[in-house]
């Protein structure tokens, strides 16, 4: 997942007791956006099949999906409405089928998408719908004909940019409805509408989630320097790029437990910071070294503002090593009750076996829309 500048971040520092703070990046309203999703697509291709059902599929997982009815498209520029939709949105699944070439509104949206794209502002997924990937690329069959056309109409310089435009979405990762689908179209759509949704949970995460470093956390023994190690992150580190700084990991503290019995970490979170409503995720954020030792589970407890507690365990000597990996602790809703939620990881049951080897970044509290994406199945900057 790359990592997208976006305007309506907000990065601002919450006191939220006389104990610690935490970096706030809940907004604490909807999204500024009306859409997540723009679908740009040759209406006469494909407004009846793929499109209206990628379209409804988005919609059932609550993604807010701009799908142009005609009823912006007027003249022969393309309209404001339109260009503010794009600029607004997140993701813009591109669906290319036979005719896409012969309207030049389709090549505009595509080279406006483009250059946004260029610009870090959107992300894109081709979408290659009865059509091969190489015609779009080399503009042949349908498209060649098409370009033909417009080399008439407008002239170099347009027809230039559009095939430039062309040639850089066919780089991208793109779904095709034989390749990935088999040619059917259920599970194109299934698989479009994963892959835009695993795309865009890392940038809600981004939006609203929020987080809370080591040093706000509370740490049993921790300011025993033979129990715990404090550091500053360096190049080795490699924080991930979903641990929001502005300076790149300077100036990040890390936590080592260097030799402890009685292993206990907590943290809290004031829910009125929080949307109401909204589903949130609780994660503890760690990096287990090869030499690890502790025994082979951990106890996680969630006490959510409501009143109501979840316990879970989790067996941390399966999880992979020397990576920094997300935790989970347990799911509540925000419910604005104006009480905290709590949170906790215990490796504590045998005050026989030393811990060690584990390093603790923080922990996140992330809102909940679409598929969470897991360890090894999704890639976004570990």
């Amino acid at each position: 997942m790359l990592s997208i500048h976006n305007p309506f971040i907000l990065r601002v520092n919450y006191k939220l007791s006389t104990s610690f703070f935490c970096y706030l990046m809940a907004t604490g309203h909807p999204p500024n956006t009306p859409y997540w999703v723009f679908l740009s697509f040759r209406g006469k291709d494909t407004r009846n099949n793929i499109t209206s059902h990628i379209y409804s599929g988005l919609e059932h997982e609550g993604v807010k999906t701009f799908m142009d009815n005609d009823g912006l498209r007027r003249g022969e520029e393309i309209s404001a409405e339109l260009l503010n939709a794009i600029h607004e949105s997140k993701i813009c699944v591109i669906i290319f089928s036979e005719n896409y070439g012969d309207s030049k509104w389709c090549l505009d949206e595509l080279l406006e998408i483009m250059e946004m794209r260029a610009q870090g502002l959107v992300e894109v997924l081709p979408v290659f719908y009865n059509v091969d990937s190489s015609t779009v690329r080399h503009q042949t069959g349908a498209f060649k004909v098409a370009f033909q056309k417009h080399q008439l109409r407008y002239g170099d310089d347009s027809v230039r940019k559009w095939r430039h435009a062309l040639g850089a979405a066919c780089n991208l990762y793109g779904l095709d409805l034989f390749e990935h689908a088999r040619g059917i179209e259920a599970e194109l759509t299934r698989k479009v509408v994963e892959c835009v949704c695993l795309e865009l949970q890392p940038i809600i995460d981004e939006m609203y989630g929020a987080q809370v470093p080591v040093n706000m956390l509370h740490i049993d023994n921790g300011d025993n320097p033979n129990n715990w190690n404090w550091t500053s992150a360096d190049e080795y580190d490699r924080i991930p790029s979903w641990w929001f700084n502005d300076n790149q990991g300077e100036g990040i503290v890390i936590a080592e437990v260097m030799d402890e019995y009685w292993l206990h970490i907590a943290g809290e979170f004031e829910e009125n910071l929080l949307i109401p409503g909204w589903i949130y995720e609780v994660h503890f954020v760690v990096k287990l070294k090869e030499d690890m030792e502790m025994e082979r589970t951990a106890k996680l407890i969630l006490d959510a503002p409501d009143g109501t507690s979840q316990e879970s365990r989790e067996n941390l000597m399966g999880k992979p090593r020397n990576q920094w990996i997300e935790i989970e602790v347990g799911r509540f809703q925000a419910q604005n009750l104006g009480g905290k939620v709590e949170f906790s990881l215990y490796a504590s049951e045998d005050d026989t076996i030393r811990k060690r080897g584990i390093y603790v970044l923080g922990a996140r509290i992330v809102p909940v829309f679409f598929y969470r994406s897991r360890v090894g199945e999704h890639a976004h900057g570990y």
